[in-house]
């Protein structure tokens, strides 16, 4: 498939920002390729880059959270490629957009089941514990997550 090597998308999900927002920050360790070259909770900005491979032909990744007014946040999603303006990526750009996102609605997914979500407390099988807001890996017996403040105990941030 020959496209070009710009792609954009808007996705509008039903979580709140700080929860895509480390969900994306998860997702981009999991997908091969992808890094994150810089994140901004305050800006709510997440830019991820992919060098030259078999499965891209290196990109820029820029993510942008909006959060809505009924609790939803909108991801707008710009991928280039780094080679130049008007490449023809054959549809490498959109594919890792997809991973991406495909990525990041498998571990809101897990957090909305409770999967990632357990208290440390009660984490006696010595796995990793998530936290159940923003999905960020949690320190051993903390209470709170050390991302976004999160109290996995059950009370209030």
């Amino acid at each position: 498939m020959l496209a070009m090597a710009d792609q954009t998308q808007s996705i509008t999900l039903d979580h709140q920002w700080e929860r895509v927002f480390g969900a994306i920050e998860q997702a981009a360790q999991n997908v091969r390729g992808m890094h994150i070259s810089s994140s901004d909770r305050t800006a709510k900005t997440i830019t991820l880059t992919a060098n030259p491979s078999a499965r891209s032909w290196g990109e820029n990744m820029n993510i942008t959270l909006v959060p809505t007014d009924d609790g939803k946040t909108v991801m707008n999603i710009s991928s280039a490629t780094k080679i130049g303006i008007g490449f023809a990526d054959f549809g490498k750009n959109k594919k890792n957009i997809n991973s991406i996102v495909d990525e990041m609605k498998i571990i809101l997914q897990k957090n909305d089941s409770g999967f990632q979500s357990k208290s440390p407390q009660n984490d006696s099988g010595g796995s990793a514990s998530f936290c159940g807001n923003c999905g960020k890996k949690l320190d051993p017996g903390a209470r709170f997550c050390g991302s976004c403040g999160f109290d996995t105990a059950g009370g209030a941030k």
